[in-house]
């Protein structure tokens, strides 16, 4: 069966329609409950999460951020924007300071009333630590030495308590603990391992030393590792092991670890004493020591008994007749190479002793004079080889000598008179 819409039938349809129409455009909306702000959470110094109830029927929610607790400054962006939830992180703010946040709910185009006030005070910060927590250090080392600006950092001894400590104070080695100070606020205190090394000055006594004949910086190193040896004081490379010493200064340090001293002027005195001048075969008369025997030396004469210079003799040592001596010439701890010298008594007649001989000048230039109290019988003159050199019969108290046609030297007179006899001792200027 077919049905027809009549107009009566399309007139009622067009007026409920019409009815449907004007009552959705007439609706009205139910009023939003205001959002309750809770205290904030994951405060740092540069932000915060905000938190709130849900409202019923609420859609999404606007936050406000003001410094002021009147609102009458609200940070861009924040009171635009539609937020899903019931919690919201605020960021980019600044550290140490008081904010204030508040809520509204909203459901198309209505807005509940605002939700009460909430402050917040963000943490200290930006804090900036050490990119790296451990630095070597040499020598003594003070809190004004280390990487951290005292104005922006503090530092401790302990993890917790005490003061913070001044620039001139001596850091121990091993752990000490900072802080980055900032806005009047203080962080948590970070480790800092400060490993502070100490290269000791070398001391060598005096500053100066003496090296017989040749040697290298080697030979002059003090016992221990760790030396170098510096031509320059403050600049150059250190010489390397065996360089050849010379007199002069060279500069010293030592070296632990990666730290090295200062360097010490040290004296380099090249001790090369010459052998000792003298005749190797030399005659001596009775009562003679090795102080009579004629041998020089530029500094300092000293005889012994071997010739490996094991046993070091007197100067008062008694000659003995046909032995032999060695004298070396000793320039503080060097010596020279000996001098052998072999010492003769002088042959002759035995000596009874002549009291009251005179004989001057000594040293003689030309005349030598000798006086006796009785006369003298023979006058030889002797080298120091004991060879005789000229020979004359006398019958007076006084002879006079000419030496002047011998050469510089030490000589020998012996006399008789008599049975008796002596020798004298002359040198030849």
């Amino acid at each position: 069966m077919n049905k027809i819409i009549t107009l009566r039938n399309l007139l009622s349809l067009i007026f409920c329609i019409s009815i449907f129409a004007n009552a959705k455009a007439n609706t009205i909306a139910l009023p939003l409950d205001a959002p309750v702000a809770t205290e904030a959470t994951d405060i740092t110094f540069h932000s915060f999460t905000a938190h709130w109830n849900e409202v019923a029927g609420a859609d999404n929610y606007i936050i406000e951020i003001s410094t002021s607790s009147d609102f009458s400054t609200i940070l861009p962006g924040w009171n635009d924007w539609l937020i899903w939830g019931t919690s919201q992180e605020v960021h980019n703010l600044t550290g140490t300071t008081t904010y204030y946040y508040r809520v509204v709910a909203v459901s198309g185009n209505t807005f509940s009333a605002y939700s009460n006030i909430i402050e917040v005070t963000t943490g200290c910060g930006p804090f900036i630590y050490a990119a790296d927590n451990i630095d070597e250090y040499c020598g003594v080392t003070t809190i004004g030495d280390l990487p951290l600006s005292l104005n922006d950092y503090h530092w401790y001894l302990s993890e917790t308590g005490g003061e913070p400590l001044t620039a001139e104070t001596v850091i121990p080695s091993g752990i000490i603990y900072y802080t980055n100070y900032y806005d009047n606020c203080e962080s948590p205190r970070q480790p800092y391992l400060a490993q502070i090394t100490i290269a000791d000055t070398p001391v060598i006594e005096d500053n100066e030393v003496a090296v017989c004949h040749s040697g290298t910086v080697d030979d002059i190193t003090p016992e221990g590792s760790g030396y170098k040896w510096y031509a320059d004081a403050a600049s150059g490379t250190a010489l390397a092991g065996g360089t050849a010493l010379a007199n002069g200064t060279l500069y010293v340090s030592r070296v632990a670890g990666n730290c090295e001293s200062e360097r010490v002027a040290i004296m380099v005195e090249i001790a090369n004493p010459a052998v000792p001048q003298g005749e190797q075969q030399q005659t001596f008369i009775t009562g003679e020591a090795l102080s009579d025997v004629e041998v020089t030396a530029n500094d300092a004469l000293v005889w012994y008994a071997d010739e490996a210079l094991t046993t070091e003799l007197p100067a008062t040592t008694a000659l003995t007749d046909n032995t032999t001596y060695y004298a070396i010439n000793q320039d503080g701890s060097c010596m020279s190479e000996p001098l052998a010298v072999t010492v003769s008594q002088l042959a002759g007649i035995n000596e009874f002793g002549m009291q009251g001989v005179r004989a001057y000048p000594n040293p003689v230039n030309d005349i030598y004079t000798i006086t006796y109290t009785e006369p003298i019988s023979t006058l030889s003159v002797y080298n120091m080889l004991g060879q005789p050199l000229a020979t004359s019969q006398n019958g007076t108290a006084s002879v006079q000598v000419n030496m002047a046609p011998y050469a510089q030297g030490t000589y020998f007179i012996k006399l008789t008179s008599g049975v008796k006899a002596a020798t004298l001792k002359v040198v030849k200027q």
